[in-house]
């Protein structure tokens, strides 16, 4: 197997990467180190560009479970004072 980019992190943000990076004819491979999916979510929600990517494709409403218009936050309030 030929890998291009190595990602590293299974989450909302890596396997999106994945996935645009293979539409794109880039072979990547997801590596995770939990076995399976864990019981409670790690990330603080869907945010950011993810978000923004995710409406591009079609799949904001389907991962939300909310049909209003996607949003994303430039910044987050992590670490500003």
């Amino acid at each position: 197997m030929t890998t291009d980019v190595v990602i590293a992190g299974g989450g909302p943000n890596g396997l999106l990467l994945a996935c645009e990076l293979a539409l794109a004819g880039v072979r990547p491979v997801v590596l995770e180190r939990l076995p399976e999916r864990a019981a409670a979510p790690k990330a603080n929600g869907l945010v950011g560009r993810v978000v923004q990517a995710l409406d591009y494709r079609g799949l904001y409403e389907l991962f939300s479970g909310s049909s209003t218009p996607a949003s994303w936050a430039p910044r987050s309030g992590a670490g500003m004072s």
